[in-house]
């Protein structure tokens, strides 16, 4: 993932998590992926990352995603 925040990477656990199958998904930035996650801070945190260089780990990140034609609110781990 660049400055673009192409998905690159989606193994079937985090589909699964997202609702989406990988072929949504691949190589695609993650706001035509996950558009949902763009008003929630996502894009944003991604820039930082990108601009400074450095990982940033998250531990249960509330976000609100469209799984199975409703938005439910999940809580993500990841670096």
């Amino acid at each position: 993932m660049g400055p673009h925040h192409v998905i690159n990477l989606a193994n079937p656990s985090v589909c699964r998590i997202w609702g989406r199958s990988p072929e949504e998904v691949l190589e695609k930035p993650v706001r035509e992926a996950l558009p949902e996650v763009a008003d929630q801070g996502i894009i944003q945190l991604l820039d930082i990352v990108v601009h400074i260089g450095e990982p940033f780990s998250a531990n249960e990140l509330p976000l609100l995603l469209e799984r199975n034609g409703k938005r439910e609110k999940v809580y993500l781990n990841f670096t």
